[in-house]
């Protein structure tokens, strides 16, 4: 049922994209990366790191649609997890850019835009119709609705089930080291909407709203073994080939 939710939007994004972009003040923030081992930014076998995410619509613009993922861990865009970084858990606000926040327990907030995501979903397959598969990519939100949402983002009630704007945040999203290859590599995550995929965010009169995503560059180390494995293979063709 949410795939076929973010597959509907995708459809309603792509009627949508003939509309004039229009230049707006949306956007969505890394506030934390926190990594399980010694480093944020390398990653040993095993390993995890944990982003946590808000978005912000600083001039409370009117959004009738938003969709919203990470993406760049399926690194050459395969639709296979087998680059060395998978992902692995998270979690979604239920709905965003609310007007009205009711105190309470637990708080409570309406007049914002729904998530039809109760939990991360992740996207990626083989399509029938370009015979190609599609990159791996991670969705936190997807929602749709025909009255505006106008909110600025901090009366909203976050994963935590306090508002964001007293420190619970939109989204959190795990990711995990399982390299395969000799070699390190390095990933440059991407976080926000993605309109090639048919994720971005629709303004009054259809329009294509422009979106402020943000990155983040990590390495992942392989496992020792593994490269010297490598090396002895390497090595012994080497030696084949002398002889």
């Amino acid at each position: 049922m949410m795939i076929r939710s973010m597959r509907g939007f995708g459809f309603l994004l792509g009627l949508l994209l003939v509309a004039p972009i229009s230049a707006q003040a949306l956007s969505i923030s890394i506030v934390g990366a926190n990594g399980s081992g010694a480093s944020d930014t390398v990653l040993l076998p095993g390993e995890t790191i944990t982003f946590d995410l808000v978005l912000e619509n600083a001039t409370a613009e009117q959004i009738f649609g938003l969709g919203v993922g990470a993406r760049g861990y399926d690194a050459d865009a395969n639709g296979e997890v087998d680059d060395g970084l998978s992902f692995a858990s998270g979690a979604v606000a239920s709905s965003i850019f609310n007007t009205v926040r009711v105190p309470g327990s637990p708080n409570q907030a309406f007049g914002g835009l729904g998530n039809t995501l109760s939990a991360p979903v992740e996207l990626g397959f083989f399509n029938p119709i370009t015979f190609e598969r599609e990159e791996k990519r991670v969705m936190l939100f997807d929602g749709v609705s025909l009255s505006a949402a106008t909110g600025l983002g901090g009366d909203d009630v976050g994963v935590g089930g306090d508002y964001t704007g007293a420190g619970d945040i939109h989204f959190q999203v795990t990711f995990q080291a399982t390299p395969v290859q000799a070699a390190a590599r390095a990933f440059t995550l991407d976080f926000g909407t993605m309109v090639d995929l048919g994720a971005g965010a629709i303004g009054d009169g259809g329009a294509l709203l422009e979106f402020g995503n943000t990155q983040y560059v990590l390495t992942v180390i392989p496992e020792p073994g593994t490269a010297l494995l490598m090396g002895l293979g390497l090595a012994g063709l080497a030696t084949q080939r002398r002889r």
